[in-house]
């Protein structure tokens, strides 16, 4: 058991031409084709049949594990109490994530200012220690070409 924290992009595939009102598919297909680092290539049709307005694809952005800093950050975020409920946030908020991430790694004093740590059950260590800032680095990599405009879903479970 564990603080385990998903980020996934949402995408929506309009289904809708309201100018016209009667024209509405009788299914979406989408294949998601997914490249693997060893060059293996996976495809996966997914069909939503008779969807009534849209359809919205979760796509995986990134996965942490005990990143207990970062989970505070998406949960100050939202606003509310941390009840492992979805809390949605734009790619503007990530990429402002990011450049706090980033001032950290060139200041470690920063730390417990700008991202600190936060105890909970199952949420690991909170020692400003090289898994610490491994989480950091991992953060900026996977986010910080993200576009602003985007709509993104963090979820945490533990």
């Amino acid at each position: 058991m564990g603080l385990d924290m998903y980020l996934t992009k949402v995408e929506d595939v309009d289904n809708y031409d309201f100018s016209k009102q009667q024209h509405r598919a009788d299914k979406i297909e989408i294949v998601a084709k997914v490249t693997f680092p060893d060059g293996e290539v996976k495809e996966k049709t997914l069909v939503a049949n008779r969807p009534e307005f849209s359809a919205k694809i979760g796509i995986p952005v990134m996965y942490w594990r005990k990143a207990n800093a970062i989970h505070n950050w998406f949960v100050e975020q939202s606003g509310e109490e941390d009840e492992c409920q979805e809390i949605e946030i734009t790619g503007e908020q990530l990429l402002e994530l990011v450049e706090i991430c980033k001032k950290i790694l060139k200041n470690h004093t920063l730390a417990d200012k700008l991202l600190p740590t936060t105890e909970g059950f199952f949420f690991g260590s909170t020692d400003y220690d090289d898994a610490y800032y491994e989480d950091l680095k991992d953060t900026v990599e996977a986010l910080e070409n993200c576009n602003p405009d985007d709509w993104y879903v963090y979820r945490a479970s533990w």
